[in-house]
This record gives structure tokens, C-alpha cells and sequence, in this order.
């Protein structure tokens, strides 16, 4: 097993291979789902003999079944047989509160009352990294690996297992690139980021100019289209000049300019514009105890808040196209 250090966990010859040790998926939505999946069809494809167990506290019948024919074990608790056959914990939960209580209240307890050491622990939400560090903290002082590893790629990319994930930790990088980050790759890609809380950090941060991104995005081609801009063409050009970015290139908010986009199905099965609210919130939290002023997330903010104020915040955060017409 690893040892403890001042420098955090340290990796030895005796750690567990996480690769061949059963696996407990907590937050089977719409992201959890296709996540877990993947790593079904990899042992399966590869015969590990890895369990994946599956557990949502609020269970969508639909999907559990799908997985359930895919060979997941469907988890009615996470405190009965996932924390005794589990030696992996992947979350993918929706809140800073969820992941503290999932960890603080069922995961961490769970672990101690079996007297297991050395379970990795990955959260793959997108929370506070301040939250983050206190968790990790804990599961520190328990003698387990903790791992925020939030992602991007959106449902697509956790269909396809083309998702990347932000990793902060307490290892070492070549200790995570050598000992966990093959666990990742039916998921995706991972990537080192620094110490516990940093892959949050980055997270909240790339999400920052997402959201900014997006805004400008919808403002500009709202405006093009008002002065009689031929926006197929216009799309062209921005992407050949220097208004080009990555929404106008694969996620732009302009029906019927992309297919299979979110803005090109009713903005339905995207990233929803409460989540974006979320994660812009979460960036200003992180702020404060550094004291950096964000003035653009703070109006880009109250601009989505405008539009789940008027009903839409389900749908995906591109719908913020339709608010200037």
C-alpha cells in the first residue's frame, strides 16, 4: 500500500492496481451514465473481471436497466456491497453540497467501518476547489488516493469516451501518470494538473471563458443577422478570421448552422444554462479569498440568470441567442 508524506500520498511497489479492482459509479445521469458504460465495454472488450457497480440516489429505471443488461451491478445503497467489493469510487454528482455529503456521510464511513486503506477516490463534479481540498483532506488522513477530476466534452464526449478530465491530487505526476492515468482512458483523456483542488481550479476557470465566449458569440451573430448579414456566410468568415473560437467552430448558438447541436434540436440535450449559472457562480466563489475582480463573469451571469428567470434554464446555455432578438 502507499505511505504518507508531507508531499501527500506516495505510490509504492505494493499499491493496489486499480486497473483489475472492482469499480463503484455514483451519479448515473446524463454525463454518469454513458461514463460508467464506457468502462463496462473496456473490461468486458479486455475480460478484467472488474465489477462496475452503479448507484443514483434518485434512479432513472430506463438507464439502470441499460446497464444493468451491460453487466453493471445495480447498487441499492452505497454502504452494503460497493463499499465492501469496491477498491475505485468514481463520482459524478451535481453539487459541492453532494459531493460532501456522498463522501463525508457514505464513502469515507463506509471505507473505515471495513478497515480498508488505499481506495482511490475520483470525483469527476464540478464543485468548489475549496470544497475540494477539504474532502481530499479527509480522505487523506483515512490513508486513501483522492483525485478532483472534473471534465470536458460535454454528453457527446462521455458517449464517445473523448472526455478530458482536469486532475488534481496529492500524487506526484509521475506517480499518477504511471499508476492511475490508464484507469481514464475508456473515459477519455487525463490530465495532470497540479495539487488537490487544482483540476477544480482549472475547471471553473475554463468554464469562466466558455460562458463569456458563448455571450459574445450569440451578441455577435444576433447583430449580423439585424443588419442583413447572411449568417451561413457570416459563420464562414468568423471561422476563417479572428472572431473565431471554439463555439463558433463546434457548439454555436444559431439554429440550423450545425447539425447535431444543441441550438439545432430546440437547444435540448446540452449544457444546460442552470449549470453554466453553477459553474459562473462557482468561479466567484473561488475569486473572493483572492480577491481578483471578475467583472465579465459577474454580468454574463446575471445575463443567463435572465433567461432561467423567464423558464429556460433547462435548456442548453446557447438558448441566450434567442434573448436578443
Amino acid at each position: 500500500m502507499g505511505i504518507l508524506s508531507r508531499r501527500g500520498f506516495v505510490l509504492s511497489r505494493n499499491t493496489p492496481n486499480f486497473l483489475a479492482r472492482n469499480i463503484g459509479f455514483i451519479g448515473i445521469g446524463n454525463m454518469g451514465s454513458h461514463m460508467a458504460m464506457n468502462l463496462l465495454k473496456h473490461h468486458k472488450t479486455h475480460n478484467t473481471g472488474q465489477k462496475v457497480f452503479v448507484f443514483d440516489k434518485y434512479p432513472n429505471e430506463r438507464i439502470f436497466s441499460t446497464l444493468k443488461q451491460a453487466g453493471a451491478v445495480v447498487a441499492p445503497t452505497i454502504e452494503g456491497h460497493m463499499i465492501q467489493e469496491c477498491d475505485v469510487f468514481v463520482t459524478m454528482v451535481p453539487s459541492s453540497v453532494h459531493v460532501t455529503e456522498v463522501y463525508k456521510t457514505s464513502i469515507l464511513p463506509g471505507l473505515r467501518s471495513t478497515g480498508k486503506k488505499s481506495a482511490l477516490l475520483i470525483d469527476c463534479s464540478t464543485i468548489d476547489p475549496n470544497v475540494s481540498r477539504e474532502v481530499s483532506r479527509s480522505a487523506l488522513a483515512d490513508g486513501h488516493i483522492m483525485l478532483d477530476a472534473p471534465v470536458s466534452g460535454g454528453i457527446k464526449g462521455a458517449e464517445s469516451g473523448t472526455l478530458t478530465f482536469m486532475v488534481g491530487t496529492s500524487l506526484t505526476e509521475e506517480d499518477f501518470n504511471s499508476h492511475i492515468r490508464p484507469f481514464f482512458k475508456p473515459m477519455g483523456n487525463a490530465v495532470y494538473c497540479g495539487g488537490p483542488g487544482v483540476g477544480q481550479s482549472v475547471k471553473v476557470c475554463n468554464n469562466l471563458i466558455l460562458g463569456i465566449q458563448m455571450m459574445g458569440v450569440a451578441e455577435g451573430y444576433r447583430l449580423a443577422e439585424q443588419l442583413g448579414v447572411n449568417l451561413n456566410k457570416f459563420n464562414d468568415i468568423v471561422n476563417s478570421s479572428t472572431g473565431r473560437c471554439w463555439t463558433t467552430e463546434k457548439y454555436n448558438p444559431v439554429p440550423g448552422l450545425m447539425p447535431d447541436v444543441p441550438a439545432s434540436r430546440e437547444y435540448k440535450g446540452g449544457f444546460m444554462t442552470d449549470l453554466m449559472i453553477k459553474d459562473l457562480g462557482l468561479a466567484i466563489s473561488a475569486s473572493q479569498p483572492t480577491q481578483c475582480p471578475l467583472p465579465m463573469t459577474q454580468f454574463v451571469r446575471s445575463e443567463y440568470k435572465k433567461v432561467s428567470d423567464s423558464g429556460k434554464g433547462n435548456l442548453d446555455f446557447g438558448y441566450c441567442f434567442q434573448m436578443y432578438k
